[in-house]
């Protein structure tokens, strides 16, 4: 057999065939890459000016493939393209930051704020939200108002439900309130003021959806808004009582006069039997007449700061009976007022003005604390307390005292309040029904006396005041003693300058000096008694001068005549004292009184202890 071969051409082996045609592919490769790199390079400028990546590999392939012009339009549209979707993507995902982060703030705020923020749907009646400040506010837990929507409803207070239930009403007519007052009932009882400030949302055809708002507590504010109220009106009381106090001022301050013209020359009378010696039990008659007035008018006067003070020994269980007649007029019959008062009680050295004072406010404070009908006792006695601690004051009691008690059946005081009740303006009353200044007002007249007021009480199972007042010691039974046993009173020729603005009262000092033994010399102004005492001064032994006058009262006459002549005693005369003793920082018990109305056994006896003690 014959082997078959190719034919080769002659002088040309297989490897020099395969070089051939290596040979004729290498211009081609050559031709394609370098027309693409040419084409990329005139492309740089293209993406430069549509601004995309000119370096970029993906960079390269439109113009590679379409070449000039037409790559340059297609790759511009296809960056821009690109660059839109990128950025429509970005924005997109910027949104949805802002938007997780807004509600993030929302969610901070709503779970952190005092004041409860809520969305209630008005189509499914239940909250949608509410957020967790809602527990500080009614004890109950958000989750308990999503599983029970009626829960809301129940906590309002039952009187103020009517204006929460006509929220839907109101949403519908388009006469939504912007806020609501009401109280809710706090999961521990208490009561809890809120204020509600909403607004409706809306759906394109108006029908309301859903009410959102925030509630606020505002217990703190209403209570300071009461309290302010109360001292408001408080206010306007004081001023008011302020007003009738210098009307009565001034009516008292003729009234004492007149009452003093007649116990006066009614004691002229009853010391001169010769006169009248038929006509004495008249004349007693009317001078007890007088002296019940002028008890009455000091009675009136009980409130007034500027009452004289007039510090006596007398027996303090009678003065407590006589003053229980006037009491039992300002309490209900329905009330019974029991005394236990011993007739052998020790005298005491108080003014029986403060006396009063400290029985009627503790009387009417238990007629308060009572309830349609009670029992309020009054109980008198002497005990030694030696050793004891006043319970109010923690101090320690020495020596004897008169206890004054008062004890109602009412409804006794919390034990939270009590250590308050005697803070002045302190009241557990209703607006309008008390000043809080009673027990203030006994507080400060005990213990200007050196007393003590102590206080036992329970709810529904009333109160026990006791005031503690000091008895007479040895000191005052002696200067008592010792001006009860002066013998005479008659004088012994003295001059005394007589200044008074009221003419009744002028005369009758002047006829019961004269008729003792004195020189009488009267000025019905401080400007006569002033210019007298400047040319006469050395003969005047003593001055008794009204307080009260028009132009210059007595104290700024007492100021320039003690300039004048210091060493010249001066004797005030007065019954109410208004707004003159405050003007000038005078303290009337340091200053020698003589209270109106006065009997002239009394003026005679001021005048001549004031003569003897400058001897």
């Amino acid at each position: 057999m014959e082997s078959t071969k190719s034919p080769i051409p002659n002088g040309m082996d297989e490897s020099n065939m395969e070089s051939d045609r290596e040979a004729s592919r290498s211009p081609i490769l050559v031709f394609v890459v370098v027309f693409i790199v040419a084409l990329s390079l005139l492309s740089i400028p293209q993406k430069i000016l549509i601004g995309a990546d000119p370096f970029a590999l993906k960079g390269f392939i439109v113009p590679a493939i379409f070449g000039g012009l037409t790559g340059f339009i297609i790759g511009a549209l296809f960056v821009r393209n690109k660059q839109e979707y990128l950025r429509r993507i970005r924005s997109q995902q910027e949104a949805t930051r802002d938007l997780v982060a807004s509600e993030e703030r929302f969610r901070l705020l709503a779970e952190n704020a005092r004041d409860v923020i809520f969305l209630w749907s008005l189509t499914e009646h239940r909250f949608q939200y509410i957020s967790p400040s809602v527990y500080n506010l009614t004890g109950h837990l958000p989750e308990e108002f999503y599983v029970n929507p009626g829960l809301f409803s129940s906590i309002v207070h039952s009187e103020d439900r009517p204006q929460i239930d006509s929220l839907g009403e109101s949403i519908s007519r388009g006469e939504l309130p912007p806020s609501l007052e009401f109280r809710l009932r706090h999961r521990d009882g208490q009561s809890v003021w809120v204020n509600q400030r909403h607004t409706a949302s809306l759906d394109p055809t108006g029908r309301p959806l859903s009410l959102e708002g925030i509630c606020t507590d505002i217990s703190a504010f209403r209570k300071e808004r009461k309290e302010r109220i109360s001292l408001e009106q408080q206010l306007q009381l004081s001023q008011k009582m302020d007003a009738i106090g210098r009307l009565a001022g001034g009516v008292f301050h003729d009234f004492n006069n007149l009452l003093t013209v007649i116990n006066g020359y009614v004691d002229l009378l009853i010391f001169d039997d010769s006169e009248l010696p038929d006509k004495r039990p008249e004349l007693e008659g009317i001078k007890k007449a007088g002296r019940k007035a002028a008890d009455l008018t000091n009675q009136l006067l009980t409130f007034s700061r500027n009452q004289v003070s007039n510090p006596q020994t007398f027996n303090p269980g009678l003065a407590v009976q006589d003053s229980l007649k006037m009491i039992r007029r300002l309490v209900d019959e329905s009330i019974q007022i029991q005394t236990d008062i011993p007739a052998d009680l020790p005298n005491v050295f108080i003014d029986p003005i403060h006396l009063d004072q400290i029985l009627v406010n503790l009387v009417l404070n238990a007629r308060d604390a009572i309830d349609k009908s009670g029992v309020i006792e009054v109980k008198m006695d002497d005990v030694d307390l030696t050793g004891e601690f006043c319970n109010k004051c923690k101090k320690p009691l020495r020596d004897d005292y008169l206890i004054l008690s008062v004890t109602d059946n009412g409804v006794g005081i919390a034990p939270e309040i009590i250590d308050h009740i005697f803070d002045p303006f302190f009241t557990t009353k209703e607006v309008g029904q008390g000043t809080g200044l009673g027990l203030s007002t006994t507080f400060g007249i005990a213990h200007q006396m050196g007393g003590h007021v102590q206080v036992w009480s329970q709810p529904d199972q009333g109160a026990t005041f006791r005031v503690l007042i000091p008895l007479l010691g040895d000191q005052g039974l002696e200067l008592q003693d010792e001006i009860l046993c002066q013998s005479t009173l008659k004088g012994d020729g003295e001059t005394l300058l007589i200044v008074e603005d009221e003419a009744l009262v002028r005369s009758l000092a002047a006829t019961v000096l004269g008729q003792h033994g004195y020189n009488i010399h009267l000025a019905d102004n401080g400007q006569t008694a002033l210019r007298f005492f400047e040319e006469k001064s050395s003969q005047v032994d003593l001055v008794l001068t009204d307080i009260v006058m028009p132009e210059m009262d007595g104290i700024e006459l007492a100021k320039k005549l003690h300039h004048l002549a210091p060493k010249t005693p001066i004797l005030f005369m007065s019954g109410y004292l208004d707004e003159v003793l405050n003007s000038h920082a005078f303290d009337p018990n340091s200053m020698p009184m003589l209270k109106k109305p006065f009997g002239a056994e009394e003026l005679v006896r001021r005048v001549k202890q004031m003569l003897d003690e400058i001897k």
